[in-house]
């Protein structure tokens, strides 16, 4: 699934909201749901939580929120945010691929997937905002 990298990845046991600085913000965002055509595009925020980070997701108007967190991947432990979001249409997973462009404002590719949704995979792009956006 969308949330599982088959054993590859380890989620710390203990939640460091410094571990990767600057990522807390808004993003504006792109995207297409599982299984659909149809493109669409919003904003998100991602805050500091308690055991992880706080993840709030606008679209059109329309609000959903969830949870984010990092894990450690493949012997190099590249950091891989990973994320469950409650929209209409269930829990939406997502795996998100970071880096930062020349002024260090994080570029999320995510691949995202419902649970009961087969194979259908999504897609999202998210643009860190900067802080006077």
């Amino acid at each position: 699934g969308a949330t599982s990298a088959g054993g590859l990845c380890e989620r710390p046991e203990v939640f460091d909201p410094d571990g990767l600085p600057g990522l807390v913000g808004d993003y504006e965002l792109i995207g297409r749901a599982p299984g659909s055509a149809v493109a669409y595009a919003g904003r998100s925020r991602i805050a500091p939580g308690d055991q992880g980070y706080r993840l709030q997701r606008d679209l059109g108007g329309e609000t959903t929120e969830g949870t984010a967190w990092v894990e450690y991947c493949s012997p190099d432990r590249y950091p891989v945010l990973m994320f469950s979001l409650a929209t209409p249409r269930g829990p939406l997973q997502g795996r998100c691929f970071l880096r930062t462009n020349g002024d260090n404002y994080y570029l999320l590719s995510c691949y995202t997937r419902y649970p009961d949704g087969g194979d259908a995979e999504g897609l999202e792009a998210m643009f860190q905002l900067s802080g006077g956006d």
